[in-house]
């Protein structure tokens, strides 16, 4: 069971990679043979930079591996939104090319990636930033005990080598702000290989 599903996660992984780098050859019509290797082999280093530094600080945990570590995961989040606008701009290259519409893909491409760009720093900046969104939830046949009581969900705290223990005393003071009946965390409150909960 573990094989199959390393095989499978290691094609998708590279194959997004891979797709990213094909994508932007066409977009923006790259002919240099020279811009072609240099952008393989940069390919080549991303793909393997989540795995490599995952390792690494697992065994050499320090500053400048943690900084190596947390700069590969925002290559993570950059890449998820680079397919996102790749995806799009294939869509829209399909519709013109049947329409014969002219299309130009290298402005179109600048924009795309420099939305996908702009998303990722809000990204980050909202997740180094938490708020507290009130959301109203109505649930058919609710126990009565339940009615109009506060619940918190948590989600991607990413506590490890990225947010240490000030960060999670952040998120329970929000948590404890609005004195909830219940609190739930639904994935990704820690974050790294090492296991190592102390501190």
């Amino acid at each position: 069971r573990v094989l199959p599903f390393i095989v499978f996660t290691t094609v998708i992984f590279a194959g997004s990679h891979f797709f990213v780098y094909f994508s932007t050859i066409k977009f923006f019509d790259i002919s240099s043979q020279r811009v072609k290797t240099a952008l393989l082999y940069l390919t080549i280093l991303l793909l393997s930079s989540f795995i490599v530094t995952s390792i690494i600080s697992h065994f050499w945990e320090n500053i400048f591996t943690n900084f190596l570590y947390i700069l590969s995961g925002l290559w993570m989040g950059l890449l998820l939104n680079l397919i996102m606008v790749s995806l799009v701009m294939w869509i829209i290259i399909g519709i013109t090319r049947a329409t014969n519409f002219n299309f130009d893909t290298f402005i179109f491409g600048s924009i795309f990636f420099l939305l996908a760009f702009s998303f990722s720093v809000y990204g980050i900046w909202n997740a180094y930033h938490p708020i507290v969104k009130n959301i109203e939830v109505k649930i058919k046949d609710l126990p009565k005990q339940w009615k109009d009581k506060t619940i918190v969900h948590i989600s991607d705290v990413h506590l490890g080598k990225n947010n240490r223990a000030s960060f999670l005393e952040k998120i329970v003071d929000m948590s404890n702000s609005v004195n909830p009946s219940a609190v739930f965390i639904t994935g990704d409150l820690f974050d790294g290989l090492d296991g190592n909960l102390d501190r």
